[in-house]
């Protein structure tokens, strides 16, 4: 979304600029055949913005030259803001600030509130870009304020569009889609369609952050439909990969694919080599969630190439762990380490770029400030005495921010260290109890073994243990993974049950089932969660059955963003069990549950999720206990 904003924003600055040349007679310039050339020059740097911005700069800096030695002043504004833009394109957002405020200066004195709105607003699409809102909002504010003495409906319509995305920013989404829904209303009546569909795309973008899906797919549909009745495609493909985005975000993966791959094919035909890569590394993505590995290896292989080409680190760097994952995935464990360490290496020259980035940010962001709090007195001394306190402020200033920037990198980092370090400590914990819980488990399926064999029925030892040792393998390949497949976790508690269906010679009954919504090959949940639970309701609950035949049911449905799973029994409650337990002097306790739980408490604290568990008890009319039903709640998005 950044990149298509940028270009829109500097473009429709610079086209501007080409339809104000014929006020170069305002400003009575010495020469017309000078001024003709720095028209020439501008003209030609404004085509090169895109495919030369180093020669577009160059053509500016002399343009500026030459107009600032024929005091044609005109030139000089319009000259800087092109210089500017290049500044802001190339990454340098504090000669950017410094180039446009000149301009704004330069458009005050002499009379040019067009360019003057136009500084004010390439300062705010600046400040917007480095984070600093409140100053970009000030400089779109004065951009108002001048349309009203000077109205333009097209400048107008742009800066709707610039303050729009602002707000988003600014996460004031609800005022952010009115301001983008009102340059969508003046583009079109301007007959701007490109403006229209660029706003559709940006207020879909908007309810797409918000996780309003139903509204983010009315306006891309809405975005497709106008470029199709004008056949203007330069935008579709930004259309087209957010759809995709969509479709991934509500489960619609075949339709998220089609999209994504149109939006793939139209950046091809456009020659648009970071939304390739962009749509590349989504498709990647959707397959390996599919676990269609192969096509997942393919389109992320894809995407690294280009971003390699584009030297794009930051998509690199999620691209590298990726590769990892699906390498993993395929048992390729040598490709998963190497591209797992290339992910490392990118990190890290990532993470210096961006301190060094950051830190001149930062000494832009104070720097400014402070400048223009001494802007009053400044004017009032000599122009020696303001290029002598200009210079000494800006060494104070920079060596001040320089100071803040270190120590807000050395917090961050203390902070992160400290994060990482509790993240590894609750996974360790976790494992501690998952190490606890296999034991227990095994102990128990032991002694059911150990029973068969102090009765001397050997067929069913035998039957039992070879039963038992499938059931181990599946227990360790699911202790070792952590979180499983809900499918997965269905056919181990099939085996677990029949097993002991069989130990308790058919004592009991069970059913496993899952309403029509869950989708049990994408949900998936701790592994040995269940199993606890299970094992607590048969050994304490049905075994103890007299009257009745028992019964244990293990349902899954989906409620209010939770998967809901209901482990129910009619066996004679929990209070009786304990009750049986300390008549016959049983001192075991079972410690399954107590584990469970406090495995939940841990996973809730490391993804940030509300796992939840429930005891009911339940009685019958007589008031007679009539079984448990325990229900564990599992958050399906963490």
């Amino acid at each position: 979304m950044l990149k298509h904003i940028l270009s829109r924003s500097f473009k429709v600055t610079l086209t501007i600029l080409l339809c104000l040349y014929s006020m170069a007679s305002l400003c009575k310039p010495a020469n017309k055949e000078d001024t003709t050339y720095v028209r020439a020059l501008l003209t030609d740097g404004r085509d090169s913005m895109t495919t030369n911005p180093e020669q577009a700069l160059q053509m500016a800096i002399k343009g500026i030259s030459i107009s600032r030695k024929i005091n044609y002043k005109f030139g000089i504004a319009a000259g800087l803001l092109l210089e500017g833009a290049m500044h802001a394109r190339l990454g340098k957002p504090g000669d950017a600030i410094h180039a446009f405020k000149e301009a704004l200066e330069i458009t005050q004195q002499n009379n040019m509130p067009v360019l003057e709105t136009k500084a004010n607003e390439n300062l705010g699409n600046v400040f917007d870009d480095i984070g600093d809102y409140e100053q970009a909002k000030s400089y779109y504010e004065k951009c108002f304020e001048l349309n009203k003495t000077y109205p333009d409906s097209q400048n107008l319509a742009n800066m709707y569009l610039s303050f729009g995305l602002l707000l988003n920013h600014m996460k004031d989404f609800e005022n952010g889609v009115k301001y983008l829904q009102k340059g969508a209303d003046l583009c079109s009546r301007l007959h701007l369609y490109d403006g229209v569909q660029i706003a559709y795309s940006d207020i879909a973008e908007n309810y797409l952050v918000m996780g309003q899906y139903p509204v983010a797919f009315t306006w891309l549909f809405k975005s497709v439909r106008l470029s199709d009745s004008l056949h203007q495609k330069d935008n579709l493909p930004y259309t087209y990969s957010t759809l995709g985005t969509c479709y991934d975000k509500v489960g619609h993966k075949d339709s998220a694919l089609y999209y994504y791959h149109k939006g793939l094919d139209m950046a091809r035909s456009l020659g648009d080599l970071h939304l390739e890569m962009t749509n590349a590394s989504y498709i990647g993505e959707v397959y390996y969630n599919m676990e269609r590995l192969d096509s997942a290896e393919k389109y992320c292989k894809t995407a690294f190439l280009i971003g390699k080409e584009i030297s794009d680190k930051s998509a690199i760097f999620n691209i590298e762990n990726d590769l990892s994952a699906v390498y993993e995935k395929k048992q390729n464990y040598k490709s998963a380490y190497e591209y797992l360490r290339m992910a490392f290496k990118t990190r890290d020259s990532l993470f210096s770029e961006n301190k060094e980035q950051g830190m001149a940010e930062l000494v832009v962001r104070y720097d400014n400030r402070e400048l223009e709090d001494k802007n009053n007195l400044l004017l009032k001394e000599s122009t020696l005495q303001k290029l002598h306190l200009r210079q000494k402020n800006i060494f104070m200033f920079g060596a001040v921010g320089s100071f803040i920037a270190l120590l807000i990198i050395a917090l961050l980092l203390l902070r992160q260290s400290k994060l990482k370090a509790n993240q590894q400590r609750m996974e360790l914990e976790q494992k501690q109890l998952l190490a606890q819980i296999n034991p227990h488990f095994i102990f128990n399926c032991l002694n059911s073994i150990q029973q068969f064999v102090v009765q001397n029925d050997t067929m069913n030892a035998n039957k039992y243990l070879a039963d038992f040792a499938l059931l181990m393998r599946q227990t360790l390949d699911n202790s070792k993974d952590g979180v499983i497949s809900l499918k997965r976790e269905l056919e181990y508690l099939e085996n677990y049950l029949s097993f002991e269906s069989m130990r308790f010679e058919d004592k009991f009954i069970y059913t496993l089932s899952y309403a029509d919504d869950v989708n049990i090959n994408m949900v998936e949940i701790p592994s040995m969660i269940i199993q606890p639970f299970a094992e607590n309701a048969i050994r304490h609950g049905l075994f103890n059955l007299k009257d009745r035949e028992g019964r244990l049911s293990i349902n899954f449905s989906i409620k209010d963003q939770y998967l809901i799973c209901e482990v129910d029994d009619n066996g004679i409650g929990m209070e009786e069990s304990q009750k049986i337990k300390e008549q016959r002097l049983i001192k075991y306790q079972s410690h399954g549950m107590e584990l469970t739980r406090q495995r939940l408490a841990l996973v809730s604290k490391m993804k940030s999720g509300d796992y939840k568990i429930s005891v009911i008890n339940k009685w019958d009319a007589h008031q007679k206990p009539a079984g448990t039903t325990i229900i564990i709640k599992f958050p399906l998005h963490t």
